[in-house]
């Protein structure tokens, strides 16, 4: 008897055919797929991939990018803030988002190529070619020479701040 049960329950079963499947979305292809960012920085520089720096200016790019973008984002109406204009930025936000808006006009003008492109290739996003690689290279690259300027450009104007305390002081 347990034997005919066995048997009825394996004839009721539904018999799915691989082949009639529905195929997965572009999104779960998407998530199946290995980061680009990481791909690269495992080839490394030598492989035409990119280092460790390059890398990181990619996630700050990506970070400056959402700091700007999010206060233009859509907010329910909160008649309590409307006509007080306030920033919610932090300083970390705030430092990328100085370098962000140099690095985009220099980027853009160097290689005419829109800075959010290359946001885009570093979320995955957009789908880089060969072709691109050298021009997200670039723009890492570029990152990193410009962060370099502005943190200098603050350090000084720090210092020069702190010579004036002191003057103002005597």
């Amino acid at each position: 008897m347990a034997k005919n049960r066995a048997k009825r329950r394996a004839e009721r079963r539904i018999r799915v055919n691989r082949a009639e499947r529905v195929k997965p979305t572009p999104e779960t292809l998407a998530k199946l797929r290995p980061w680009t960012m990481a791909e690269l920085l495992r080839l490394g520089p030598e492989a035409g991939g990119i280092d460790p720096n390059q890398h990181e200016a990619g996630v700050e790019i990506v970070d400056a990018f959402k700091a700007l973008t999010k206060e233009l984002g859509f907010r329910p109406l909160d008649l309590e803030r409307v006509g007080r204009g306030t920033v919610e930025m932090g300083l970390r936000e705030l430092r990328l988002a100085t370098i962000y808006l140099a690095w985009a006009s220099a980027y853009q003008r160097r290689f005419m190529v829109r800075p959010h492109v290359v946001v885009e290739w570093i979320e995955d996003e957009r789908r880089i070619d060969v072709g691109a690689v050298p021009l997200l290279r670039s723009g890492l690259n570029l990152w990193g020479s410009i962060r370099a300027d502005v943190d200098r450009a603050q350090s000084a104007q720090r210092q020069r701040h702190t010579i004036m305390d002191v003057n103002v002081a005597n």
